[in-house]
């Protein structure tokens, strides 16, 4: 029996960290996104790639 609540367990931590890892991939998603369009905004205004590293 106490083999079975070790492996519970471990199925349940593992599965913790897996939602963790999900939402922070997510989180990351949104970064991303939001920082290409800034990009694209910009650009669209007429700067160029370099002008926005220059501001970096």
């Amino acid at each position: 029996m106490n083999r079975l609540n070790e492996a519970t367990f471990r199925m349940y931590e593992i599965k913790k960290k897996k939602k963790a890892l999900y939402a922070e991939e997510k989180q990351a998603e949104e970064e991303f996104i939001a920082a290409y369009e800034e990009v694209l905004s910009k650009t669209r205004e007429g700067k160029t790639m370099e002008d926005l590293e220059r501001r970096e």
